[in-house]
């Protein structure tokens, strides 16, 4: 069977749904220097206010924190070299940006958020790593993202909801329900 993919446009949350939102998702959420289209942005904002609304259960596994803080420092490193007129060959990121203020601010920022807005509202989901068969995730390796297969396997373990933007979800079999405003995994989806 293939994916159970809903408009993000026309969603309902039930209070009974267990919500995982993917990293872009949070990005979109909790990065305010993205330059990020508004309207996508207004429209994970709505789920994310009718899910805190209405009681749904997000969660958020590790890899997902790690994901967030890689893409949000990664981030954070592209505005400072355009800030500061950098070129990436010339400020590496390791030698160059780790070592400023503006990456120890970053990190206090990420820290902040996370666990004061994210883990406020967000439960840990233990992902029992040992118990998931992640043999038959490297299919159609060219559009391989490991942690979107993953993030498929546990919604499958625990019933979640996947919210994202990720076009890479149209390319996985798996019988989950996605929440999007991406139009060429709506374009791509078996429930229209």
């Amino acid at each position: 069977m293939g994916n159970n993919i809903t408009n993000a446009c026309e969603a309902t949350l039930n209070s009974d749904d267990k919500i995982l939102f993917d990293c872009n998702v949070l990005m979109y959420l909790f990065y305010t220097y993205g330059s990020y289209s508004t309207e996508l942005v207004d429209v994970y904002k709505f789920l994310f206010h009718e899910a805190l609304n209405n009681e749904c259960k997000m969660f958020i596994p590790s890899i997902e924190i790690s994901e967030f803080i890689n893409t949000y420092i990664k981030a954070e490193y592209q505005r400072y070299l355009r800030r500061k007129h950098l070129k990436r060959m010339k400020f590496d990121f390791k030698h160059d940006y780790r070592s400023t203020n503006d990456y120890k601010e970053t990190i206090e920022e990420i820290r902040s958020l996370i666990n004061r807005q994210i883990l406020s509202v967000f439960s840990k989901l233990d992902d029992e790593f040992s118990q998931i068969d992640i043999m038959n995730i490297y299919h159609t390796p060219e559009f391989f993202d490991f942690n979107d297969r993953y993030y498929c396997k546990l919604a499958e373990k625990h019933s979640l909801v996947i919210v994202t933007n990720d076009s890479d979800f149209s390319n996985l079999n798996e019988n989950i329900k996605i929440i999007t405003a991406n139009r060429l995994l709506l374009a791509n989806s078996t429930t229209k």
